[in-house]
């Protein structure tokens, strides 16, 4: 028991561990509030007490009653809807009609006729009512519908196997179909009722929460499992014949109590956030009520389904954590175990999102993790899986799975942490390193820092390996990337036809596209003949009309693209734009495409992330850094010479990862439409400083120094935190996960900035990122100079 509280207080008596957790508690509220936050949403967290004011009236009602009301207050704003087209009405054949209309109304129903003229009367903008009246005739509906949605299952299920696809009985399809019917068929007296669920639905979708428990762990494992090799002193656990099977036991249950609390707490934060939001949860009505749940087969309440969903998540960070646990115990290096556990967690992440639900390979999808992290779904859906060809719910199946490897994880961490010498030793492959570096870096007697300090992180820490890598990658995946997109059949002709246009607009050009728009319209006079000809039997007009409609699908789309640019083109060069022909398919996607931006950029914060923290923590791993104090400028002069070999390691580092894409798309597309506007791109832009190449220049500028930013701040981290693993960590938290957060939002993008002429944000950028770079600058030199000798602790105790 004591050595169980020694292990928990281990962690949480390092004040830095919940720091981390309330930053990432904070962060992960800030990002769910911004993702709730959205123009969708406006009117619903506008007026959450409103919606939940009607939701109570309306749910106290018998639910006939309930709808009636409903429609009726609907109608009176269709027709306080059409009153107001009247009014604005300015054409006699637009009068009558909604005259008539309003007759027909004033007839058919003189309440909400009444209640429409009251309404217009008063001139209320009640838009939001309007909206939340449609929400809850849909829930009404969803109501009304569900009890023959249940009734109708074996119906379904016996008119399918009638078909041949689903009538052997032996085969998968034909099982799965009576399973289903069976599986919901208790479900046939479920009592619905309304409810604001708006809370609970966003607690259940919103999946980034995951990866902050998931980074929280890794910190967790970090402490438990990384302070003691770092320190040397696993060596004295083997003093008592069951030192280390009493150590990894209560290592392993603090790792799990702790890694339950952080997912409640992150959940509850989740839940709390949202119900402000929305407004609360009657969590007594039957989940079934929610219309997100009607596929789900419990019989639960809401609040009981809650308790579930808290379940899934414990069970599969337990799951993580165990599969941590045994990461961190079998390898000793730092960049070995953030890779090894970093590519597990993101291999079941792609495989999660990636494979379809009709996939053959859906087994890896549904036995799976993150499935399991999905609670909502995972309880939610109903889901039967095809086991040799048997219909399987995939509930017990997929916790069958993943409980035997938990405890085969436990199990094996256990006995390698009981076997394996845990104390960071030398492997073949790093004797065969150390061989070649004598063989060919042989020191020649030179003292300078910065050789030193070169050779120390591109030789010693296998950083020159980590570029040659990169370069390799950024290589071959601009071989993917680099392509014409063809994503519609006229592409190849639009294509064509940019061949031969790009450039300046010329007489020739002009004559050319007045020859094609003659071609194209005589095409369709000769549609119009064909039809009109009644000389022609039916079979032989629609058989003349196709070879013509062919031709008009594919060729004529094109030009009428080409038609509308060289019109847009037209008006642009009368306002003294350089207007220029040039492929928009190839160019929009260049100047401002998420996935360019996006993964190079995320790809390049991986690659520092592992490197950076090697440069300042290996002085302080050792106990060297009390040995850089002989002469004044002792540690200010090493510092500069560590940040001069970040700044050439990101250098070089953001030339592999860009360059290749720039050199692959130059020499596929040529540079011939470097010098033409953006605007000649995209339509809907009416006016922009930017040339192609030089949105190329600032998006890369502006890259750099966010580069730049984010070395700097996990610069600061290393020195501050004095650990590799623990900086690594931290930094996934504060960089990792927010660009995982805002890949989809192409309003944060570089590219969004240029092709909107956004100067003074592209500005903002570029100050906020030099600031930042400054700032955590100064920060680590100060720590890094400023701090006093330190004391051996090992040697004390």
């Amino acid at each position: 028991m004591k050595l169980l509280i020694y292990e928990l207080k281990k962690v949480l008596n390092k004040r830095i561990f919940l720091v981390v957790v309330a930053l990432c508690l904070v962060i992960n509220g800030f990002l769910l509030y911004s993702s709730q936050n959205t123009e969708e949403n406006n009117l619903r967290l506008t007026y959450s007490d409103e919606y939940g004011e009607m939701l109570d009236e309306y749910s106290s009602m018998p639910l006939d009653k309930a709808k009636k009301q409903v429609e009726d207050e609907l109608l009176a704003y269709e027709i306080s809807g059409r009153l107001e087209s009247l009014a604005q009405a300015d054409k006699e054949e637009l009068i009558e009609s909604y005259t008539s209309e309003l007759e027909e109304y004033r007839k058919s129903n003189p309440e909400a006729y009444q209640k429409a003229v009251e309404m217009s009367d008063s001139g209320e903008e009640s838009f939001w009512k309007n909206s939340f009246l449609y929400d809850i005739s849909q829930q009404i509906e969803y109501i009304n519908s569900y009890p023959d949605f249940i009734s109708e299952m074996y119906d379904r299920a016996k008119a399918q196997s009638a078909s041949s696809i689903f009538g052997d009985e032996n085969s998968f399809s034909y099982k799965n179909l009576y399973k289903t019917a069976e599986d919901y068929s208790g479900l046939k007296d479920t009592k619905l009722s309304l409810v604001n669920s708006d809370s609970l639905t966003a607690t259940v979708k919103y999946g980034l929460t995951d990866f902050f428990v998931i980074a929280v762990v890794l910190l967790i494992c970090i402490y438990l499992f990384g302070y003691e090799r770092e320190k040397g002193l696993y060596s004295l656990i083997r003093c008592t014949k069951f030192g280390r099977l009493k150590t990894i036991i209560a290592k392993l249950a603090v790792l799990f109590a702790l890694s339950a609390f952080v997912s409640v707490l992150f959940i509850s934060a989740d839940f709390i956030v949202n119900t402000f939001l929305y407004g609360s949860t009657d969590l007594s009505v039957n989940v079934q009520s929610i219309s997100e749940f009607r596929n789900c087969t419990l019989s639960v309440t809401a609040g009981q389904f809650l308790l579930l969903f808290v379940l899934a998540k414990i069970i599969g960070i337990f799951v993580i954590s165990s599969l941590l646990a045994l990461v961190f115990i079998c390898f000793s290096s730092s960049a070995a175990m953030y890779l090894t556990g970093l590519g597990a967690v993101g291999a079941e992440y792609l495989l999660y999102t990636l494979i379809g639900q009709n996939s053959f390979l859906n087994l890896l999808k549904y036995i799976n993790i993150f499935y399991i992290l999905d609670g909502g779904e995972f309880f939610g859906s109903y889901l039967n899986l095809n086991i040799f060809s048997n219909a399987v719910t995939s509930v017990p199946i997929v916790l069958a799975v993943f409980g035997i490897v938990f405890l085969l994880c436990a199990v094996f961490s256990c006995v390698v942490f009981c076997k394996r010498n845990q104390q960071k030793k030398s492997n073949v492959f790093s004797k065969l390193f150390e061989k070649i570096k004598l063989r060919f870096f042989r020191i020649n007697g030179s003292t300078s820092v910065l050789k030193g300090e070169v050779f120390k992180f591109t030789v010693q820490n296998k950083m020159a390996v980590v570029l040659i890598l990169l370069a390799l990658f950024a290589v071959v995946s601009s071989f993917g990337t680099v392509r014409y997109p063809y994503s519609e059949v006229s592409d190849a002709d639009y294509k064509a036809y940019m061949e031969y246009l790009e450039g300046d607009i010329t007489s020739e050009k002009e004559g050319y596209i007045a020859e094609q728009q003659e071609y194209f319209d005589g095409l369709r006079q000769r549609l119009d003949e064909i039809a009109e000809n009644s000389e022609l039997s039916e079979s032989t007009k629609q058989a003349m009309s196709k070879s013509i409609e062919n031709i008009l699908n594919s060729n004529g789309v094109a030009f009428e693209r080409v038609s509308e640019q060289y019109s847009r083109l037209l008006e642009l060069k009368e306002s003294g734009v350089n207007a220029r022909f040039i492929d928009e398919n190839i160019f929009s996607t260049f100047v401002s495409s998420k996935t360019r931006e996006w993964s190079n950029f995320a790809l390049l914060c991986l690659v520092l992330l592992i490197a950076v923290p090697c440069v300042f923590s290996v002085e302080y791993k050792n106990g060297m850094i009390n040995l850089i104090r002989p002469t004044r400028n002792g540690k200010t002069r090493l510092f500069f010479r560590k940040i001069a070999v970040l700044l050439m390691f990101t250098l070089l580092s953001f030339i592999a990862v860009y360059l290749p894409y720039l050199i692959r798309f130059i020499s596929t597309y040529g540079t011939n439409s470097f010098a033409t506007p953006i605007v000649c791109i995209l339509e809907n832009l009416q006016s922009s400083c930017f040339s192609v190449m030089s949105a190329m220049l600032v998006d890369l500028l502006c890259s750099l120094l966010l580069a730049l930013a984010v070395v700097s701040v996990i610069a600061a981290l290393s020195i501050i935190t004095e650990s590799n693993m623990f900086t690594m960590v931290l930094s996934t938290v504060l960089i990792i996960i927010p660009c995982l957060a805002v890949y989809s939002a192409e309003s944060v993008r570089i590219g969004y900035c240029i092709a909107n002429n956004f100067v003074a944000a592209l500005v903002v950028v570029c100050v906020i990122s030099v600031a930042i770079s400054v700032i955590m600058t100064v920060i680590a030199e100060l720590k890094f100079t400023k701090s006093r000798i330190r004391r051996n602790k090992n040697a004390d105790s």
